[in-house]
């Protein structure tokens, strides 16, 4: 695939799945969630919402594993790249 079409699949992937309208949706999953008590709630901070953010993405990921385990190690380089790159 060329850099275009790989473009063009990945924005068509994101409009057949947008991720802000699942994380919405697995938002209102975690609020519900029993393991979230009152102690969680720390009022004026963002740990809890970054938390059920985090548990949320990784969820999508976990949806969305490769099938191979060419693919997965392709997902594993490509994610120590970016880790790099992005010096977070």
């Amino acid at each position: 695939m060329t850099q275009a079409q790989i473009l063009q699949s990945y924005r068509s992937l994101l409009r057949a799945n947008p991720p802000i309208a699942e994380i919405e949706r697995l938002l209102h999953l975690a609020l519900a969630a029993p393991v979230l008590t009152d102690k969680h709630a720390l009022t004026g901070s963002y740990r809890l919402p970054k938390i059920i953010l985090c548990a949320s993405l990784r969820h999508m990921a976990e949806k969305w594993r490769p099938v191979s385990d060419e693919q997965e190690r392709l997902v594993k380089d490509l994610c120590e790249y970016l880790k790099k790159e992005d010096s977070i």
